[in-house]
């Protein structure tokens, strides 16, 4: 039986060196926007070797105020975005940037002033969709 659990942990292991499996799902992040009507929130993702797409997606958490908050995935010149709609315990629309390793920008903004809390979900993924764990996540920018 211990021979056949250290068998399973040594593929495991292997298989996550390869970035094969996931050792983690997306992470979230939590997030305020101050009461400007341009308070972005801007977060660096180095998703590491393996990585086909990052995704990310966010939540407008109460106190209920009027702006929706938005998010937005950028490497280089591709960008994509979602709202989400309201603020009601459900997250926005999936954004998917499909560029690959390397750097990405997410930023988290609104659509008009008053102060918001968000948190935002950020995953890098390889060919199957699985979650790799990021190189680094850092709030670059934060307002």
């Amino acid at each position: 039986m211990k021979n056949m659990l250290n068998k399973r942990l040594a593929i495991v292991l292997a298989l996550a060196a390869l970035g094969q499996v996931s050792s983690a799902a997306a992470l979230p992040y939590s997030g305020a926007l101050g009461v400007p009507a341009g308070a972005i929130d801007i977060w660096t993702v180095v998703c590491p070797a393996t990585t086909t797409a990052l995704d990310t997606k966010v939540i407008d958490l109460a106190p209920v105020a009027t702006p929706l908050v938005k998010v937005q995935a950028i490497k280089g010149v591709k960008a994509t975005n979602a709202t989400d709609p309201k603020e009601d315990k459900v997250y926005s629309p999936l954004v998917k940037a499909a560029s690959g390793v390397g750097i990405y920008y997410v930023f988290v903004d609104k659509t008009a002033a008053g102060a918001e809390l968000y948190t935002v979900d950020i995953a890098c993924k390889n060919s199957k969709n699985v979650a790799l764990t990021a190189t680094s996540v850092d709030l670059t920018q934060d307002n």
